[in-house]
């Protein structure tokens, strides 16, 4: 896997053995990273759902300025890191071994906020509306900020939105069994609004 680009473009992003992780198409990748365009630039990037690293190294190379990337197993941690210390990132990617719903709780407790949230959990186990309900909860993606939820795109389950009070999902893109959900905040004072 490369990154897609920026400054770090055509660099390798090494994966973990296994199928514990599965990163993401170059082609998909590329075009999450087009759409989030203006939103990068100095962006503080939150991955609770890690695996290689490469959303927040991509994120990084096209202009972010920090990440925090989490994952529970401890072979993805290691290979996280060696990819940062690799391109010479480490530095500004904060790396924790945990499970990501506690994480993302200690965030919110220390007062974090982010303006890039990838939410990319393993398919099929109904992660997805879990995690997005608990970043609305705790209030975690700043304003101004955009999330995307990555998911199988014949999973009804992980496709269906559960009770939002910040967030509203904006649009979702499919990349033939890839789907992509985006989200903002919702303007105060708005109603409900339909995904286009």
């Amino acid at each position: 896997m490369r990154v897609t680009g920026g400054k770090y473009r055509g660099r390798e992003i090494a994966a973990p053995a296994g199928k514990g992780t599965r990163p993401v198409l170059s082609r998909v990748r590329q075009a999450i990273f087009n759409t989030l365009g203006p939103h990068l630039e100095d962006a503080h990037v939150l991955d609770p759902f890690c695996g290689t690293g490469g959303f927040a190294i991509e994120a990084l190379s096209r202009g972010a300025r920090a990440a925090v990337c989490v994952d529970v197993s401890a072979e993805a941690v290691a290979t996280i890191r060696d990819n940062l210390r690799r391109l010479g990132v480490a530095e500004e990617v904060l790396v924790y071994r945990n499970d990501a719903f506690a994480a993302v709780r200690k965030l919110s407790e220390r007062g974090r906020r982010f303006g890039v949230i990838a939410v990319a959990p393993p398919y099929w186990k109904g992660l997805e509306p879990k995690m997005l309900a608990l970043i609305d909860e705790v209030d975690l993606l700043g304003p101004g900020g955009i999330l995307f939820v990555q998911r199988d795109a014949k999973d009804r389950l992980a496709a269906e939105t559960p009770p939002l009070t910040r967030l509203v999902r904006a649009k979702t893109r499919e990349y033939g069994n890839t789907a992509i959900d985006y989200y903002e905040r919702r303007p105060e004072g708005s109603g409900s609004r339909e995904p286009v």
